[in-house]
C-alpha cells in the first residue's frame, strides 16, 4: 500500500485551498441547503411557471437535508418564510410541482407532507 505523500500530486499542480476558497459560509448559524440535489430535477422545476417555484423546490430540498435518505419531508410555514413565500404562492407553485410529477403531497393540518420523485424526462 503506498503512502499518501507518494500519491499526493504536487503543489504546482494542484495548490491548496486557502481558507477564503472554503469558509463560504458568511456567518455562523447560518443555514444552507444540504445536497446533491439532482440537475435533472432542479432544472425542470425551474422551467415551471409561477414566481415562486423555484423558491418552494428549495424550500423542500432544505428540508430534505434534515430527512436522511427518506424521500419524504415534513414541511411547515417557516420553511417558504425563509425564501420570502406567501401562502398564496406556495399553494400554486405545489401544484406546480405536482403536476409536473416532480412532487406529491399532502396537506397535514398546517404542516404538508411531501415526497420527492424523481425528474422523468421528456425523451
Amino acid at each position: 500500500m503506498k503512502s499518501l505523500d507518494e500519491i499526493r500530486l504536487p503543489v504546482a499542480v494542484c495548490p491548496p485551498m486557502s481558507i477564503k476558497d472554503v469558509d463560504i459560509i458568511e456567518e455562523e448559524g447560518d443555514w444552507f441547503i444540504r445536497g446533491p440535489i439532482p440537475g435533472s430535477w432542479i432544472g425542470k422545476a425551474s422551467s415551471l411557471p409561477g414566481d415562486y417555484t423555484l423558491n418552494v423546490a428549495l424550500a423542500i430540498w432544505y428540508a430534505k437535508g434534515f430527512s436522511g435518505k427518506s424521500n419524504k419531508v415534513i414541511l411547515e410555514r417557516f420553511h417558504f418564510n425563509r425564501l420570502n413565500v406567501g401562502v398564496d404562492s406556495t399553494r400554486r407553485a405545489l401544484q406546480h410541482l405536482q403536476d409536473a410529477g416532480l412532487i406529491k403531497y399532502t396537506r397535514n393540518g398546517h404542516r404538508l407532507q411531501v415526497t420527492i420523485l424523481a425528474a422523468k424526462s421528456d425523451t
